[in-house]
């Protein structure tokens, strides 16, 4: 999927754009996307054509507040969704065979990767 992925973004003629997200606006986004009853302090990290926010939340089936990255993908990225399917991919196989990878959270949609216009 991958190299299907990599054919198609070269068909395409995407400008790259970074994504534009206030750190104000990340915990209403946070809560209308994922199942968590608070949203705690959020701050952003240095990247370089993504945006990466870490996010302090307390989900909705559990009691105590965690720490989680926020990832906002660049515009030509989010245009070609297997690319960012196959990054959860692998998180999740690499948590699985017992590494310490992050495992992508599922959103109120259902899905671990989630489409958002901002």
């Amino acid at each position: 999927p991958l190299l299907a992925a990599s054919r198609y973004l070269k068909m395409v003629d995407v400008p790259w754009t970074k994504p534009s997200l206030l750190l104000k606006d990340v915990p209403r986004l946070i809560s209308k996307l994922f199942r968590v009853s608070a949203v705690g302090e959020c701050s952003s990290l240095v990247s370089y054509d993504d945006l990466n926010f870490v996010v302090e939340a307390k989900l909705e089936d559990e009691t105590a507040m965690r720490k989680f990255v926020l990832k906002v993908v660049n515009w030509k990225d989010s245009m070609c969704l297997p690319i960012v399917e196959g990054m959860n991919s692998l998180m999740i196989h690499l948590h699985e065979q017992g590494l310490p990878a992050p495992v992508p959270l599922v959103g109120r949609s259902g899905e671990r990767t989630i489409l958002h216009q901002l």
